[in-house]
This record gives C-alpha cells, structure tokens and sequence, in this order.
C-alpha cells in the first residue's frame, strides 16, 4: 500500500510541476512575444530592406528574447512549487557573492584589464582593423533599433573576428588571460554560494515533499 501510494504521489507530483511551469511559460512567452513584436515593428520602416526581410528580422528578434524569458519564468514556477519563498535565497545570495568576489579581486582585474586596452591599442596603430573599418557603413542599421542592431552585429562580426585574429599574439594572450581571470572571480564567488543555497533548498524541498506526501496518503485513504 507504502509503494503504491508513492508511485501515485510521484505521478500526481510530477503531473502537477508539469502543468504549473507549462502553464507559466506558455503565457509569459505570449505576453512578452505580443509586448516585444509590437516595440519591434515600430522600428520596421527605419530599416533598409524588403518588406518581407524586415519582418523576418522582427519575429526573429521577438522570439530571442521572448523564448528565453518565457523558460525562465517556467523554470522559476517550478522551482516555487517545490521550495516555496526559499527560491529567493540563491537569486540573492549567488550574486552577493559574485559582486563580492570581484570587489575584493577589482584590483587584479582592473590591471589586467589595463593592459589589454593598451595591447588593442599598439595593435591597432600598427595593424590597424581594415576589414572591420570596411564594413562600418553597415553600423547605422543599428540606429533602427532592436532587429537593426542584430542584423549590423551579424554582418560586423566575422569581420571583427577576422580582424582580432590578425592582431599582435601579445594583445590575445592578455585577452584570454583577462578572460579566464575573470572567470575565475567569478567562480570563487559562486560556487560556495550555489553549494550552500543548494544545500538548504534540497533540505526544504525533501521536508515540503514529506508534508505534501503525508497530506495526500490521507487523503488517499
């Protein structure tokens, strides 16, 4: 009788986190794709382009942003019904931690950071970036707004990539160093944060699952 209640609980448990973060997202991405489709289209006559591309370029942008907010507020729907309040502990601690780890590592960043300006800065008197300068007429699409702006920094980049690629070898080590020394503040703060926000939200779901499964097996009964 244990056992078969607890499949029943489990289906009903996962049946009921399914529909409430579905539920959420579903609607939150209808909100924000009808939100950010109407503040797109504003900026449709600003670009330069066929009809067709431009609307193309709209609903792609829509749907950039929309998805990803749409995941995150089903994924924060979940999580409230399994933790409650307590999901706010990890969105506050985590970045506290993040925030603190780099102020206390500010000055090491900040050096290193200084000296991949001045690494960009000699390459870019000496090498100059030419095949990125040649493309700069391409930026003032990005005056039309959101759909402008991605379709200017997908037709700049490969351009820049090319141009970062040629540069002095001295500025791309400073960058990935600067890169990776970032990372690893970053790191330093979050993961003893994640770690113990972790453990206490595993320790308040285990004691809210033991009360929902008490309430259900008597009302099973």
């Amino acid at each position: 009788m244990g056992a078969q209640t607890w499949r029943e609980f489990s289906k009903d448990e996962l049946r009921g986190l399914a529909s409430d973060s579905w539920r959420w997202c579903w609607r939150t991405a209808a909100i924000a794709s009808l939100v950010l489709l109407v503040l797109n289209l504003k900026n449709v006559p600003a670009i330069e382009g066929p009809l067709a591309m431009k609307l193309v370029a709209c609903v792609v942008v829509t749907l950039m942003y929309a998805v990803p907010i749409a995941l995150v507020a089903g994924a924060m729907r979940g999580i409230w019904r399994m933790v409650g309040g307590w999901l706010f502990l990890p969105l506050t601690l985590v970045p506290l931690a993040v925030l603190l780890a780099f102020w206390i590592g500010s000055g090491w960043l900040f050096d290193q950071g200084i000296r991949v300006l001045e690494e960009l800065l000699l390459a870019g008197k000496e090498q100059g970036f030419e095949h990125t300068k040649s493309m700069a007429s391409v930026a003032q699409v990005a005056h039309a707004g959101a759909p402008g702006a991605v379709i200017a920094v997908v037709m700049i980049l490969p351009f820049f990539a090319a141009d970062l690629f040629l540069v002095d070898l001295d500025f791309l080590w400073s960058l990935l160093r600067f890169f990776f020394s970032a990372l690893a503040v970053a790191a330093l703060g979050a993961i003893p944060s994640l770690l113990a926000s972790g453990t206490v939200l595993a320790v308040v779901f285990v004691r809210r699952l033991k009360q929902r499964y008490v309430t259900f097996a008597k009302s099973a009964a």
